[in-house]
């Protein structure tokens, strides 16, 4: 008999204790709400914040810097390669080629981008300060002495850049690579969520749910002696 009844003081405990819980956290979080519990500023998250801010500004202007020098890149015209060459010069260190790599001696086409747009960044990981910029292009070529004769070609260009001063330069030729293409036509699956807190055995289990079902019947619809049932505390009778 000793043990069935310290099994029910436990039980009662737990549940008694789980409620004042949920009213002692119910009644924090209004307080916090309303202004009635000072909340000290967070002083970590605070600086967190301002690191990822200017994260975000360093991505931004690597982002900004690649996409101009790629819409001024794609830009000739048969003829006028001094006039891109000037538009290039600001975006290149000085002992880089005027022409960022490119020859239009035999060019038969004409060019600019009509849309540019960063796809990636990456930090070189032998820590040169170099920067690897993905940018996509959508580019209109124009057949030279036909302007009637136009095709779009969409590229993806690695433009290394490296952070001088306030602004970049473009550290080294950039280079053409291959559109991204994903592993797989498939979406990957989502994770299953994993159940939180610690496993008790069957037995315990089905006492505590027997004691729930019974304690929200009498609760509700219970004369007050038993009521006060639940109240009561039980202790175990002496050795």
């Amino acid at each position: 008999m000793e043990r069935p009844m310290i099994r029910r003081t436990f039980i009662r405990f737990l549940f008694w204790a789980l409620i004042l819980y949920t009213a002692v956290s119910a009644t924090a979080v209004l307080g916090v709400q309303f202004g009635l519990i000072p909340v000290p500023p967070r002083k970590i998250a605070a600086a967190d914040n301002q690191a990822a801010q200017k994260g975000l500004e360093a991505h931004f202007s690597e982002r900004a810097f690649a996409e101009q020098f790629v819409r001024e890149y794609f830009f000739w015209t048969k003829g006028k390669e001094s006039s891109r060459a000037e538009r290039l010069s600001p975006f290149l260190h000085n002992n880089m080629d005027v022409q960022a790599g490119l020859d239009f001696k035999q060019a038969d086409w004409e060019s600019y981008a009509r849309y540019v747009a960063a796809w990636d960044i990456k930090e070189r990981p032998d820590r040169s300060g170099v920067i690897d910029v993905t940018v996509f292009a959508e580019t209109i070529l124009t057949k030279v002495g036909n302007a009637k004769m136009q095709k779009r070609v969409d590229r993806y260009m690695v433009v290394p850049i490296k952070k001088v001063g306030n602004s970049y330069l473009v550290a080294d030729t950039p280079y053409l690579v291959a559109p991204p293409v994903p592993s797989s036509r498939q979406l990957p699956e989502g994770q299953d969520e994993k159940e939180q807190g610690e496993a008790v055995n069957e037995e315990i289990r089905s006492q505590v749910e027997t004691f729930m079902k019974s304690f929200w019947k009498v609760y509700t619809t219970g004369e007050p002696q038993e009521i006060a049932y639940f109240q009561k505390i039980v202790r175990p009778p002496p050795d």
